[in-house]
């Protein structure tokens, strides 16, 4: 399980977060105050809430990529990541740890003239809230996987401790660097003026206009757009209500068994991933969501498929009815109900023979792994499932040696290249492959 990139991507962004909730305290303003002529002013602990800022703004958009990445990775396998996804549209693209404002003030003239230096930081609390949901709705997504268990042997592992202290060590080395720097305040502050007001002032500019959009109150609905979302709430909970009646008949093993692909088009597109994402994945794990392909539910042969995607529409619909219903309706909820899919892709895995690692040295060399399935599409407008096909697809021979585990030397990297390699082709089976069934 440490070696599920999900995992240990969530667990990443759990400790980051604890990381960022710890840059949190202490003073958010420090003041300055430096004698015309003289060389070093006297300040406020500015070194330190300088560090804070700087360790912030690098810190929080690596939670959110750590965050996304376990997103990815659990949405491959077909794990309902909705929640998640609620709070990054919320979070937005901004990534910024900190809003920092510096006031400048002299008073007096000439040799008596005194010179004020103020800094603000206003950290980002909102966000660290948001992330810390986050990561807590993809733990909440993910039962199977023992998350107190996991972090219970990371509290408990001396080379976390280890890192913990190689951490600190670097942060004090970086904060004895820093009052170098700094160790002249003003003089450093005049020479740096121009290019941190630019900077402070863009950076203030994307943020206010973020928080106002975040915060600005949703646009009233008039009454025809009322009446169209509520036309909509009753068209998508019949819809619903008879895909639920007849789901447990389509999906029940010994119909999926006799169903059959046609020769005519599946009327539902499953997308794979491009080439060249699809191989930047395969080779280090890292995928665009937006642009990575069709999400989808994967199963093993034999085991039951509750209706939870028909259940999870049907609390979307009800909760666009509740606010239609309060008159505090949106222009959201309309969209909420445009992006219920009427198909769920799915797939059976029949047979799952994980690639072995036979050598290292001099080159990387394996027995290929091997999935093979079924795959099927259940449209929720015919209540029934549609598409049907069939997939066997295997790892790439590893002689020669394949392109994507160029600079991989360890066998456990080695192992999670090859088995993302097989997720790939199981996606490109699945967009070449799935037909309408036979009737």
């Amino acid at each position: 399980m440490v070696d599920d990139p999900g995992v240990r991507s969530v667990r990443v962004a759990a400790a980051l977060c604890d990381r960022f909730a710890e840059l949190l305290k202490g003073p958010s303003t420090v003041a300055a105050h430096k004698q015309e002529g003289a060389l070093l002013g006297v300040s406020g602990n500015q070194d330190a809430l300088s560090l804070r800022i700087g360790e912030a703004q690098q810190i929080y958009p690596e939670i959110w990529r750590h965050l996304d990445d376990a997103r990815t990775a659990f949405a491959g396998r077909g794990i309902d990541v909705g929640a998640y996804d609620v709070l990054r549209a919320a979070e937005g693209n901004m990534g910024l740890g900190a809003a920092v404002d510096v006031k400048y003030r002299t008073e007096g003239f000439g040799q008596h003239a005194v010179h004020h230096h103020v800094k603000s930081a206003n950290f980002n609390q909102a966000g660290l809230h948001r992330a810390r949901l986050a990561y807590q709705a993809l733990m909440r997504a993910t039962p199977q996987i023992d998350w107190a268990a996991i972090a219970a042997a990371e509290a408990n592992d001396p080379a976390a401790a280890a890192f913990g202290r190689a951490t600190r060590t670097k942060r004090w080395i970086s904060l004895g660097a820093l009052a170098l720097v700094i160790g002249s305040p003003f003089l450093y502050v005049l020479y740096t003026r121009h290019r941190d007001r630019v900077e402070r002032e863009d950076r203030r500019a994307a943020w206010d206009a973020e928080q106002k959009r975040l915060e600005a109150p949703p646009t009233p609905l008039s009454q025809a757009e009322v009446t169209q979302l509520r036309a909509m709430v009753e068209k998508q909970r019949a819809q619903l209500a008879a895909a639920r009646q007849g789901w447990a008949t389509a999906v029940a093993p010994e119909a999926l068994a006799a169903l059959e692909p046609g020769t005519a088009p599946c009327p539902f597109t499953f997308q794979a991933p491009p080439t060249a994402a699809a191989d930047t994945y395969i080779h280090d794990g890292t995928a665009d969501p937006s642009g990575f392909g069709t999400d989808f539910i994967a199963l093993r042969a034999g085991s039951g498929f509750p209706d939870q995607e028909l259940e999870r529409d049907e609390r979307t619909v009800e909760g666009v009815s509740r606010r239609v219903a309060a008159g505090t309706a949106s222009a959201g909820d309309h969209e909420l109900l445009k992006r219920i899919d009427p198909y769920i892709p799915f797939v059976f895995i029949d047979k799952d023979i994980a690639a072995d690692i036979t050598a290292t040295a001099p080159k990387m060399a394996y027995t290929p792994g091997e999935v093979t399935g079924r795959g099927y599409v259940f449209s929720i407008l015919d209540g029934k499932v549609v598409c049907a096909a069939r997939f066997d697809v295997k790892n790439t021979p590893s002689d020669p040696p394949p392109a994507f585990l160029d600079g991989i030397r360890r066998a456990p990297d080695a192992k999670l290249a090859l088995h993302r390699e097989l997720e790939v082709r199981l996606r490109q089976a699945m967009a070449a492959g799935l037909r309408a069934t036979l009737p």
